[in-house]
């Protein structure tokens, strides 16, 4: 998903990651901005993440660059 704010692009994804031994459920976004490549990631394993997607998915959407 792509989204604009104040003039910077964000990219927010999701994916899963597995392990024989557990499956890690995540969400990113990433920007650029003051000429540097910024990231926030966050998830949590498949047990939760129907108890907080909706939290952790508000968390990705409020990731903002503030011009320095």
């Amino acid at each position: 998903m792509q989204r604009t704010a104040e003039g910077k692009v964000y990219y927010t994804f999701e994916f899963v990651a597995q392990a024989p031994n557990y499956v890690r459920h995540a969400l990113g976004t990433v920007a650029i901005g003051n000429g540097k490549f910024y990231t926030l990631t966050t998830g949590a394993n498949e047990r939760r993440w129907s108890k907080i997607e909706d939290k952790l998915r508000t968390i990705v959407d409020s990731f903002s660059l503030f011009d320095v």
